[in-house]
């Protein structure tokens, strides 16, 4: 009767959790992108090896999922790149929201890739979603646009990303899948941090490593809120991290979202809550 009300909490820690490590990112300024990413990973990496130590399971997986943990890494690698990318150039909260679009792109993904198919209730909520993100990047023929677009692919990657890994969930620990993750980030981000690398001043290094704990934290609290729920039933609450990112970026740097990206924001919420409400009538209908 617990695991519902634990896994909803869970999820919330952890949109908590990630919110701070867009924070801290920000935070870190001119520091060198790939230096951010590799001190993000390296702590997840870290993380997750001493709990597969632990539960005595090889942290590389099965060998014939490896091509696809592979792809996975490698995507979701690119996707934390522009994404942290975006949140340095971009309001915290707007940048949250282009990158909550991954979801959508992941439905896409899984129909195109996997040959799932979407319920018909479903494709209004992700047109919807899909308006609100255009209403937050507000395109238009001007570099001030980049930054949004990166964050956009990024959310697009992110959405492929997770797709490689939808029928791995009975397949691999989950931790497999996060250590597979970040250890290819280590490793594809070390080379250009080596050139790039800036020693940065305590504050900023205490920010560079709290990175990294908020998305171990993250990580792990999402793990396991899918554990013990299904994620139709707590994925509604990730969306959490945009208010949580509204409220801290105006706390810390006092930015507040033009009515546009609010317009945007609300219009991204309100999908994804159609599409909780269109699995809650799958699952009465299959029930009954």
């Amino acid at each position: 009767m617990i695991k519902k009300p634990l896994s909803i909490f869970l999820m919330i820690v952890s949109s908590l959790s990630l919110a701070c490590m867009g924070a801290s990112v920000k935070y870190a300024g001119d520091i060198p992108l790939f230096q951010k990413v590799f001190m993000r990973d390296s702590i997840v990496v870290i993380v997750a090896l001493i709990v597969l130590l632990y539960r005595r399971k090889n942290p590389f997986g099965h060998a014939e999922n490896r091509m696809r943990l592979t792809l996975r890494g490698l995507s979701g690698f690119i996707g934390v790149t522009l994404y942290f990318y975006s949140v340095n150039q971009l309001l915290l909260a707007d940048a949250t929201i282009i990158n909550k679009l991954s979801p959508f792109f992941t439905t896409l993904f899984a129909v195109l890739l996997l040959k799932e198919k979407i319920p018909r209730i479903q494709m209004p909520a992700l047109i919807l979603g899909l308006i609100g993100g255009i209403f937050v990047i507000k395109p238009q023929f001007s570099l001030e646009t980049i930054p949004a677009f990166a964050g956009l692919l990024g959310a697009v990657v992110a959405g492929f990303s997770y797709a490689m890994v939808l029928n791995l969930t009975n397949k691999e620990d989950p931790f497999v899948v996060v250590f597979y993750f970040s250890f290819s980030s280590v490793i594809l981000s070390l080379p250009i941090m080596i050139f790039t690398y800036s020693n940065p001043g305590i504050p900023i290094f205490v920010s560079l490593l709290l990175t990294g704990v908020f998305a171990a934290i993250g990580q792990i609290t999402l793990t396991y809120s899918y554990k013990y729920s299904k994620t139709s039933d707590v994925s509604i609450y990730s969306y959490t991290l945009i208010i949580f990112s509204l409220i801290i970026g105006y706390i810390f740097w006092n930015e507040i979202p033009d009515y546009l990206s609010m317009t945007g924001g609300v219009l991204i919420i309100i999908s994804s809550i159609l599409v909780y409400i269109s699995y809650k009538i799958k699952k009465n209908k299959q029930a009954n």
